[in-house]
């Protein structure tokens, strides 16, 4: 599927975006002082691993929104060939009839 190697290649992608930001992020922590250095620092591998696996989460419902689209197509498909228009409604049950009423004489 197409589908699945695109995503592999956008997923790559993403890891390296997540590893860029989280650099730029620790050199403008260091540029601004050291204190906030350190503590952007401290804070980039959870950055990191928050934009990972939030690109992660993103691209796996892509694929199941693909194989979902794939899947309903295929059987769609397949109702519409193995059944006639005039079966694939039952009839409807006759309406309840009221009882009869009794004569006590």
């Amino acid at each position: 599927m197409v589908t699945v190697k695109i995503v592999k290649l956008l997923s790559i992608l993403a890891l390296a975006f997540s590893a860029i930001y989280a650099l730029v992020f620790v050199l403008v922590g260091f540029a601004d002082s050291a204190a906030l250095g350190l503590v952007f620092l401290i804070l980039s591998p959870g950055i990191f691993l928050i934009f990972a696996i939030l690109s992660r989460v993103y691209l796996e419902l892509i694929i199941v929104l693909f194989k979902i689209a794939d899947n309903t197509s295929v059987m769609a498909a397949a109702s519409t060939t193995a059944a006639s228009p005039a079966s694939a409604v039952p009839p409807a049950p006759a309406a309840p009839q009221p009882p009869e009423e009794r004569s006590t004489t």
